[in-house]
């Protein structure tokens, strides 16, 4: 009826306003127009690509235009089919640039039920599809910018600094062994703060190695958790096993650890072992 068509064209309104926030705010939590179901489909397909990459979105909501005539009936669950699209201005950005708006559209075949029991529509899935070439229905957004709070900044920033510090630390790790292995700071000691404990510990440690005919090879790491403790100094908790050669056998050892890192002249360095313990 003209009156379901309505309905539909005003859940599907509030849908493309509510994505705008998601996106800004990367968060699901702020829908009232989904299924369950469709959740974890927007989570993995819409907002993922952002935190993947490191990016994040502002943008507003300018129109919906939705095709009535090209509707149709769902086979696998009682609802229907719609073809809609929606029309905003964004950007996408990294979190040190700043946001250049473009106009966007996103043309979308709906799946839509309806919830007995909350007597209204929502949206199942939607699925790139047709632009709207003969719109029934056109409603204006709100053109409310969404952007991202200070709560979803921060997370962003640790993001970074962590896939900047995994990388460091795989740098680090591997030319520690190669130190041990061939004797010599060489390997490493650029990688390291020159007043930090770092430098002596890992001299010391090499020595020692030397003395007691060890050497290694790292099998794998991972970085557990990064903390900031003040500008440009993070203390970096990780994961690393290690075969072992000694003269009469060999191990494998998996090791926690905490170190503090220091980001000097654009360069992450080792600065301080806080802890380490076999698991």
């Amino acid at each position: 009826t003209k009156n379901q068509e309505t309905e539909v064209a005003n859940l599907l309104l509030q849908f493309g306003e509510e994505l705008a926030q998601a996106k800004a705010a990367n968060s699901t939590d702020v829908f009232t127009t989904i299924t369950e179901d469709n959740v974890e489909i927007i989570q993995n397909h819409i907002l993922n690509g952002n935190s993947y990459n490191n990016l994040l979105y502002s943008g507003q909501f300018e129109e919906m235009s939705m095709d009535a005539n090209i509707l149709g009936l769902l086979e696998h669950i009682p609802g229907i089919k719609v073809n809609a699209e929606l029309l905003y201005k964004e950007a996408d950005y990294y979190l040190e640039d700043t946001p250049e708006f473009v106009s966007k559209s996103y043309p979308f075949l709906f799946e839509l039920t309806y919830d007995e029991q909350e007597k209204k529509w929502l949206v199942q899935s939607e699925d790139k599809w047709n632009t709207v070439q003969n719109a029934t229905h056109v409603l204006k957004g709100s053109n409310t910018l969404y952007e991202p709070d200070q709560e979803t900044i921060k997370t962003a920033k640790v993001d970074i600094i962590k896939e900047e510090i995994e990388y460091f630390m795989g740098r680090f790790l591997y030319a520690s062994v190669d130190a041990i292995n061939n004797n010599s700071m060489s390997f490493v000691e650029y990688l390291m703060t020159k007043d930090g404990p770092s430098l002596k510990e890992t001299t010391d440690y090499i020595a020692n190695m030397k003395e007691k005919g060890i050497t290694q090879i790292l099998l794998s790491f991972s970085v557990d958790k990064v903390e900031e403790k003040e500008t440009d100094v993070w203390q970096v908790a990780y994961t690393a096993e290690y075969r072992t050669f000694y003269p009469d056998k060999e191990t494998i050892k998996k090791f926690k650890t905490v170190s503090i890192v220091k980001k000097v002249d654009g360069q992450w360095l080792a600065d301080e072992l806080i802890s380490t313990d076999e698991i």
